[in-house]
């Protein structure tokens, strides 16, 4: 063994160092992508904290605003729903008071990736206004 060539020596060594330089590297490449995790709800105390690398996207702003708006007991009578553009949501539809359009504005604002809430809701009385909409359109949120 030790008649052999410094260069058939050294050779595979340096190949294999070298494979497993590359293939650390590409784990580390790997680590630093931006994953997306399933959003805590939103009414939990004790939520892992979401990393300032990974942003989120509308659609899940949108659908955790939904949830959160479907978690007040406050507002379960009320019609409300949620469109959000670059991280802005817009509140629209029927509660039955000024404190609840209030409150479904806090809700919002609140929820993780929201830069801020436009309130279009309207005062009146939820029901009506749910019959009144045209036939074959279901709001996104019902009672």
């Amino acid at each position: 063994m030790m008649n052999r060539p410094l260069f058939k020596r050294v050779f595979p060594q340096a190949l294999a160092w070298t494979a497993a330089v590359a293939l650390c590297g590409a784990m580390a490449l790997g680590q630093d992508a931006p994953t997306t995790t399933a959003p805590a709800p939103a009414n939990t105390t004790a939520a892992a904290p979401l990393t300032a690398a990974a942003p989120r996207t509308d659609g899940q702003i949108e659908t955790d605003v939904v949830h959160a708006l479907d978690a007040s007991k406050a507002l379960k009578d009320d019609l409300i729903t949620a469109a959000t553009i670059q991280g802005e949501v817009t509140l629209s539809g029927t509660v039955s008071t000024e404190a609840s359009s209030e409150l479904a504005e806090a809700i919002a604002s609140h929820v993780p990736g929201v830069t801020k809430v436009n309130n279009n809701l309207q005062v009146g009385n939820p029901q009506a206004a749910a019959e009144a909409q045209p036939a074959g359109r279901k709001p996104a949120r019902q009672p």
